[in-house]
């Protein structure tokens, strides 16, 4: 056990999640661009709807 490890146990965590974190940084640019669709589409969907409210 390194010095480091005894003084901080999580490091040991952050280590072998460090080895994943291509995987974990797939995983959130997919989680970001389905996050950034939806914004979109509920902008979208919102001025529709005002749109809608001032032809009626």
């Amino acid at each position: 056990m390194t010095m480091d490890a005894m003084l901080n146990p999580q490091s040991e965590n952050q280590q072998n999640s460090l080895e994943n974190s291509s995987e974990k940084s797939e995983l959130m640019i997919y989680f970001e661009n389905q996050v950034h669709d939806m914004y979109w589409a509920y902008k979208d969907l919102l001025k529709a709807i005002f749109e809608n409210e001032k032809q009626a």
